[in-house]
Parts: structure tokens; C-alpha cells; sequence
């Protein structure tokens, strides 16, 4: 999250009433949190696959790259 944001969501929102950006500011904020809780138990587990080739950080680098791929060519 960065400074900017609040700036984002006031553009985004300017025919709603500021209970609705408060709102969507306390979302995406919480959004944020709940994401690094999944995310470090999904890469947790995907560090715990055993490889006789790969190391375990080389799988999760394999892995995010490419989800990273695959949302840019679908974007």
C-alpha cells in the first residue's frame, strides 16, 4: 500500500459518499493483511515438496513466476 492510494480510491469513489471510501480504504487494507496470512501458509506448504532436482526455494520461485506470467498474458 502506498501513499497514493487514498488518492486512487477518492477518484475511484467520487459519486459515492465518503462512508463508501472509508469503507473500501478499511477493505483493502484488510484485504491486504489476510492476503500475507494465506500467502506465507500456501508457500509454507509449497516449501515442505521434496525434489531431487530442485531445491525448495527453487520451486516456490518456479511457481510464482509462473503465476507472474500467466496473469500478464492474461491481462
Amino acid at each position: 500500500m502506498n501513499r497514493d492510494f487514498v488518492l486512487q480510491v477518492n477518484t475511484f469513489n467520487q459519486n459515492f459518499r465518503p462512508l463508501t471510501e472509508l469503507n473500501t480504504i478499511v477493505v483493502w487494507y484488510s484485504n491486504n493483511g489476510w492476503g500475507n496470512i494465506f500467502g506465507s501458509l500456501i508457500m509454507y506448504g509449497i516449501g515442505h515438496i521434496h525434489s531431487k532436482i530442485l531445491f525448495r526455494y527453487q520451486i516456490i520461485f518456479l511457481l510464482l513466476g509462473c503465476v507472474t506470467v500467466v496473469v500478464g498474458m492474461i491481462r
